[in-house]
């Protein structure tokens, strides 16, 4: 019984210690995720051993002659029914998303983008394109994610100076929630291969 106890709690703590994603941009991009005691560098990726030509051929042919699944659906269900299939999933998948960032949280998010140049009127204009683009991202954002110690600040500098992107946040989801995404996702795709409608929680985060 003390065992079992044990291996609960040690369950337990796996499944609520948040995984950590953090992402920097500034003069370079850097993205690493962190799980308690581990780290692991996503990008920019250590430069691997080049493979031997012979093996690096091999694997290009294997690649090469995987069949292509869309064109398969097309054969089948023809060009319109296959795109159908095709926004039916991502649909779905865009629902699952949007409930897996509902239970994530971004602490920082720290975010600046300069809009520069010595044109004046360039510089307006452009300006006023960012903004179109980026305020309904950041808004679509807000209301899926929860946020802590949230700034933005997107400025036109007509000074003549450059424009750039700085980010810095960190992303933190329980890996409970991912096991929980990943079951609803996989019993979605068994759904849409087996051409049945979506469950109903997903519809309705689809309709929102």
């Amino acid at each position: 019984m003390l065992v079992l106890l044990i291996l609960l709690a040690v369950l337990a703590l796996l499944l609520l210690s948040p995984v950590v994603l953090t992402c920097r941009l500034d003069e370079d991009f850097c993205l690493t995720v962190s799980y308690l005691f581990l780290r692991f560098r996503l990008y920019p990726k250590k430069e691997k051993e080049k493979r031997p030509k012979k093996k690096a051929a091999k694997e290009a042919a294997a690649k090469q002659k995987k069949p292509n699944p869309f064109q398969r659906m097309v054969d089948e269900q023809g060009f319109a029914g296959a795109v159908g299939q095709v926004c039916q999933l991502v649909k779905t998948m865009m629902a699952r998303l949007g409930w897996l960032l509902g239970h994530a949280k971004a602490k920082p998010f720290h975010l600046e983008i300069a809009v520069g140049g010595e044109d004046a009127a360039a510089v307006a204009l452009a300006y006023g394109g960012v903004c179109a683009a980026a305020y309904p991202v950041l808004g679509g954002l807000w209301e899926l994610m929860r946020f802590g110690g949230f700034r933005t600040d997107i400025h036109p500098d007509f000074d003549g100076g450059n424009s750039f992107v700085k980010l810095y946040t960190k992303l933190r989801l329980r890996p409970l929630f991912a096991v929980f995404f990943l079951a609803g996702l996989t019993l979605d795709l068994v759904k849409w291969k087996a051409g049945q409608p979506a469950s109903q929680t997903v519809k309705e985060g689809a309709e929102k």
